[in-house]
């Protein structure tokens, strides 16, 4: 009955059996050493990617932070421009009045 299963065929001895075991249990702690590795270099590479992404989420908010800041001090800068520009009619307005009065002047020099 030599290829049947069971642990009473005579064939097989205890110490083929146990060199068996002591090469199926070498061969296994082997699989869970590199699968044990394996997993290391995957937790290490995804820290490193969660840690890269944290660092550009912040530079990200800082560079909006910043660019925030920037549009504010712009229309600020603006509204000063709109109330130095506001002034320019009445001092057109002025400029025509007195280029009148002037040209009066002249005018009556001259006579």
């Amino acid at each position: 009955m030599e290829g049947s299963s069971g642990s009473s065929d005579p064939a097989i001895s205890s110490s083929e059996i146990e060199a068996c075991a002591r090469q199926l249990d070498t061969e296994v702690t082997l699989l869970l050493t590199n699968l044990q590795s394996g997993l290391q270099r995957i937790s290490t590479l995804t820290a490193g990617c969660l840690d890269l992404y944290s660092s550009l989420i912040l530079q990200t908010c800082d560079e909006m932070d910043a660019n925030i800041k920037s549009m504010y001090a712009m229309m600020a800068r603006c509204e000063e421009l709109t109330k130095a520009v506001a002034k320019v009619p009445q001092l057109q307005a002025l400029l025509v009045t007195i280029r009148k009065s002037l040209a009066r002047f002249e005018s009556s020099l001259s006579h």
